[in-house]
């Protein structure tokens, strides 16, 4: 049926964007000598987790880790709500004011 000794290709993408064709150094009558390349950059290693404690000390790290995490939930979203109410409140009370000399009894200011 079909041949099995036949390498078959590897199923890959076609090339989207062809590489640019590099144009030609002028020849002169001085050359410089070529330069090298730097050597691209390495990449940083990925940083290793740190071990987690094991036992009864892992344990209560855990469980005090676990309350921190839930105060702070908690906290950063209600300061969160605290203050949009805090802003609407302001917004409202500066939309709703009246003017400075209907405030101030004038008839009180003796100059």
């Amino acid at each position: 049926m079909t041949d099995k000794n036949k390498r078959k290709r590897p199923l890959v993408a076609d090339r989207r964007y062809p590489g640019k064709a590099k144009p030609k150094p002028k020849t002169s009558a001085r050359t410089k000598p070529a330069t090298r390349k730097a050597a691209p950059a390495r990449r940083k290693a990925a940083r290793s987790k740190r071990p987690r404690r094991g036992g009864i000390i892992g344990f209560f790290a855990g469980l005090a880790r676990w309350i921190w995490r839930l105060i702070w939930t908690i906290t950063w979203r209600v300061s969160l709500v605290a203050l949009l109410v805090l802003a609407l409140a302001v917004g409202y009370i500066y939309t709703t004011i009246p003017p400075l000399e209907a405030l101030l009894d004038l008839s009180l200011i003796h100059i």
